[in-house]
C-alpha cells in the first residue's frame, strides 16, 4: 500500500522535529539539591604591595573543584594568591558546574591600602556604566587606574561596558592595593531572558520536562546556561519548528549569559 505525499511528509517533519530535540539533549544537575560547601582554613595578610592569600577547601558536590576570589578567574588550587585588604566572596565550582560560596575578609598592616569597589549596570554590550572605587589606610592622596590605563585622582571610571575589569589604587607612598570586579549588565533574567526561553525552546516534545535539561524552570534553564548559549549561537536552538530568534534575542540571551547567568 503506498502513502501520500501529505503523510510521508507529516512523518518526515516528526523525525526532523524528534532529531532536532533528541540531538540537543543533556543530563543536567539540579544544583539546589547539591551538598558543595567551601570554607576558608588559612589566610595570610597583605602588606603595602606585597599581596595576601586566602586558602580553602571545598566538600560535597562532584570534584575536581574551581576556586575564584572574585568570580572571574578560576584556579584549581585552593590557595588563592595576589589578594590585597578587602572582603572577598570566594567561590568554589564542582564538575557539575554548581557553586557555593563564602564570605572572607583578607586583614593587612597598618600600611596596606585596602580598596572595595561598585558598579552601575550599563546597557548589553554599551559602554555606559561606571565603576566608583572606594579606597582607605595607607597614606592619601591615591591615584586609581582601570585595565592597567592611565592613573587619576578621580575613583569613579565611567564610559564601562558590561564584563570583567581591573580596578588598582596607589597611595602617595607607593603602596598599592588592585581588585577584580565582574561589571554586570542590565539584561534581567526574570524580565528578558527567561520569557524568550520559555516562548521559543521550552516548548511541547522538547526541554518541556519530557527530556533534560529542563527549561521550564530557573534552575533548568541556569545549569544549562553555557550549553544554551553554544546552541542558540549555532542556531541549533530552538527547535525547527519554531521562528528563530532575532539578533537582538540572541544578544540579550548571550549577555545574560556573558554576566554569569545571575537570578535577577
Amino acid at each position: 500500500m503506498k502513502l501520500s505525499s501529505t503523510i510521508l511528509w507529516a512523518l518526515l517533519l516528526t523525525n526532523l522535529l524528534w532529531f532536532s530535540c533528541s540531538n540537543s539533549e543533556d543530563t543536567t544537575i539540579d544544583c539546589s539539591t547539591s551538598q558543595l560547601r567551601i570554607s576558608v582554613i588559612e589566610q595570610v595578610d597583605a602588606d603595602c604591595s606585597d599581596p595576601g592569600s586566602l586558602t580553602v577547601q571545598a566538600f560535597g558536590g562532584n570534584p575536581p573543584y574551581l576556586y575564584s576570589a572574585d568570580g572571574v578567574n578560576f584556579q584549581g588550587s585552593g590557595t588563592i594568591n595576589n589578594l590585597f585588604t578587602g572582603a572577598y566572596n570566594v567561590t568554589v565550582r564542582d564538575a557539575n558546574g554548581c557553586m557555593a560560596s563564602t564570605e572572607a575578609v583578607l586583614e593587612g598592616t597598618d600600611r596596606a591600602v585596602s580598596l572595595n569597589l561598585s558598579f552601575t549596570s550599563p546597557d548589553c554590550d554599551l559602554p555606559n556604566g561606571t565603576i566608583t572605587a572606594s579606597a582607605s589606610g595607607g597614606t592619601e592622596p591615591y591615584e586609581f587606574s582601570l585595565n592597567g590605563g592611565q592613573g587619576q585622582g578621580s575613583n569613579v571610571f565611567s564610559e564601562v561596558s558590561n564584563g570583567p575589569n581591573v580596578v588598582s589604587v596607589i597611595d602617595s607612598e607607593g603602596c598599592m592595593s588592585e581588585r577584580n570586579v565582574l561589571v554586570i549588565s542590565k539584561v534581567s533574567f526574570a524580565a528578558d531572558v527567561f520569557p524568550l526561553i520559555e516562548a521559543n525552546c521550552s516548548v511541547t516534545g522538547c526541554h518541556d520536562g519530557s527530556r533534560s535539561p529542563d527549561l521550564r524552570e530557573s534552575v533548568g534553564i541556569m545549569t544549562a546556561a553555557e550549553r544554551i548559549k553554544t546552541r542558540i549561537t549555532e542556531r541549533t536552538m530552538p527547535p525547527s519548528d519554531r521562528p528563530p530568534l532575532t539578533e537582538s534575542e540572541i544578544e540579550t540571551i548571550v549577555c545574560w549569559i556573558d554576566d554569569g547567568a545571575p537570578d535577577n
